[in-house]
């Protein structure tokens, strides 16, 4: 695919024209999927691996909606913040178009464990300049944004984050399912689910401080960590994250390792919360 027809094909679902879904809403996460871009045989034995992972946990996934993803933040306050803008379609920047959702269901269809992701076409701009504009999170800014809010971004990577980006996030797990290595099977199946669907450069996020202390961001399988964004007078407080990328390449490399270890985690990893 070239470069003016991979920026096109992304600009196509940033402004909302034509472009079907990841998944279609209610499928599981194998009869979903349409391996559209990339080794399709390296692709289709992670996505059977990670499923089969899951589903040993007594966890089904399924692509589900925005509404979904709100419901269940809203449902859980004790265990999870408000969600963060970029995945709140309230704000009127993401949609199902240019976003997907999974949802992890236990033995009993109770939602269990969230992940989300969002598109971006950054063909001429870059995470630095997203994020201190605030557009990143918002639409229209001046309109939307809290009276004194702001994101300072140190990282000097952040510039580099740059081209057909997706922004993993939207993460929660119940209580009763931490512990079990989600961490090291749902962000990379996001990771892989937007690749294949939306030929991705680079696929990032922002973690909290606590949590890459934890080893969390190691589990994820992300090694390119760079400090610091912070954000200041926000709707979930003031916070301090690092900013974790990973590049096609260095993605469908730890799929590979993914595939190899055959999801074996050493018990001290294992018994980690996340």
């Amino acid at each position: 695919m070239s470069v003016a027809l991979r920026q096109a094909k992304v600009e196509s679902a940033q402004t909302g024209v034509n472009i079907p879904t990841v998944g279609p809403v209610g499928r599981s996460l194998l009869d979903g999927i349409t391996l559209d871009y990339g080794p399709i045989d390296l692709l289709g034995r992670f996505f059977l691996q990670a499923d089969t992972a899951l589903r040993a946990r007594g966890i089904t996934l399924n692509f589900g909606t925005l509404d979904d993803l709100v419901a269940v933040n809203r449902r859980n306050p004790d265990t999870w913040r408000p969600l963060i803008s970029i995945f709140d379609p309230a704000f009127g920047a993401i949609r199902q178009d240019n976003s997907f959702v999974l949802l992890g269901r236990d033995r009993a269809g109770l939602i269990v464990a969230t992940q989300a992701a969002r598109l971006y076409a950054w063909g001429d701009t870059n995470f630095a300049k997203e994020a201190t504009s605030l557009r990143l999170f918002y639409p229209d800014p001046p309109a939307q944004c809290l009276p004194n809010e702001k994101v300072v971004v140190t990282a000097k990577s952040a510039e580099r984050v740059q081209g057909s980006v997706v922004f993993s996030g939207g993460v929660w797990f119940d209580p009763s399912h931490r512990g079990q290595f989600l961490t090291g099977i749902l962000p990379r199946i996001s990771r892989a689910c937007a690749f294949t669907r939306w030929y991705t450069d680079i696929t990032m996020t922002m973690m909290a401080e606590t949590l890459i202390q934890k080893g969390v961001a190691e589990r994820c399988g992300y090694t390119d960590i760079d400090w610091d964004v912070t954000l200041h007078n926000t709707r979930f407080g003031n916070l301090r994250f690092g900013l974790l990328q990973m590049k096609t390449a260095e993605m469908l490399d730890d799929l590979t390792r993914f595939i190899e270890s055959g999801t074996k985690v050493d018990g001290r990893i294992e018994n980690r919360a996340g």
